[in-house]
């Protein structure tokens, strides 16, 4: 359900009236050529969806299949000048802190956080936003149902900017409230354009032995896509998302059959979590 307060917000932006006053002029486009700085209007496409998490490697994408990047943690004008001169799109990284999970059932909050991010895409010349927010929240917490009020203003109003501006959201590799994060995922999907999948860290937490294994396996992986469509989630609104990277494990004990025993630890929100020694990025690229 909307808000009041996101729509008359959403009419002072779109107006250009903002208390009664003239808004602030566009910002300048830092692009060489003007229309790269306006936003993509490819309808709906299968998607190449990358997070750059860095600002020194966009440059060795394949640009011929990339259709949208996420800025992860930095801007870059002139990585959004060159993804637009792609046709690819660029989006925010939207997230809420551990301390504001608690204020999504605020609908003031939540009209904050959808302008902030509006004025932010606006000023930056981007396309939209993913939304990932990864903090545990309990099935039965109202800040379960505030997200997703959250999730459903966000698209109202970035829509009725651009109609053809993206809004997804991001979800643990199955819908059984990894980490603790009970979303109402079919509820979310229904209110974004699509979900991205992070098949990935599949092994945050363990309900058999504690031993090291892989990031993303395919068994794991597919039976994770598969309570995603028990839920009615089409296939079409499902983005697979796969690991650049992976993890170095310590053996506390290695068996004749090579299987690494690992040590365990435990939190509220984790019951048993896999300790890796080091995190380490690949350089490898997929054909």
């Amino acid at each position: 359900m909307r808000s009041w307060g996101v729509t008359g917000a959403l009419v002072c932006l779109w107006a250009g009236v903002v208390a009664a006053e003239a808004a602030p002029p566009a910002p300048p486009c830092p692009c060489a050529r003007p229309e790269w700085c306006q936003p993509v209007k490819t309808p709906p496409r299968k998607e190449v969806f990358v997070f750059a998490v860095k600002n020194d490697t966009w440059k060795h994408y394949d640009w011929d299949k990339v259709t949208t990047v996420v800025m992860f943690g930095f801007y870059s004008a002139e990585l959004m000048c060159y993804a637009h001169s792609k046709g690819a799109r660029v989006v925010l990284k939207g997230d809420v802190k551990a301390e504001d999970v608690a204020h999504l059932p605020d609908i003031r909050f939540r009209d904050d956080w959808v302008i902030n991010n509006v004025a932010l895409m606006l000023k930056q010349h981007m396309d939209g936003i993913n939304i990932d927010i990864e903090q545990p929240i309990p099935a039965t917490d109202p800040a379960r149902d505030g997200l997703t009020a959250l999730v459903n203003e966000t698209t109202w109003v970035f829509h009725a900017i651009n109609n053809a501006s993206q809004v997804t959201f991001d979800v643990a590799w199955s819908p059984d409230c990894i980490d603790g994060r009970c979303y109402d995922i079919v509820n979310i999907a229904k209110s974004c354009d699509f979900l991205f999948v992070m098949s990935y860290d599949e092994r945050s937490q363990i309900t058999g032995p504690c031993v090291a294994s892989a990031n993303s396996a395919l068994e794991t992986t597919l039976g994770g896509y598969e309570e995603y469509l028990k839920l009615g989630i089409p296939a079409d609104q499902l983005v697979m998302g796969v690991p650049w990277y992976g993890y170095d494990y310590p053996c506390l004990g290695l068996s004749k059959e090579n299987i690494c025993s690992i040590r365990r630890s435990r939190s509220e929100a984790r019951p048993a979590v896999m300790l890796p020694a080091a995190r380490w990025t690949t350089r490898t690229s997929c054909s």
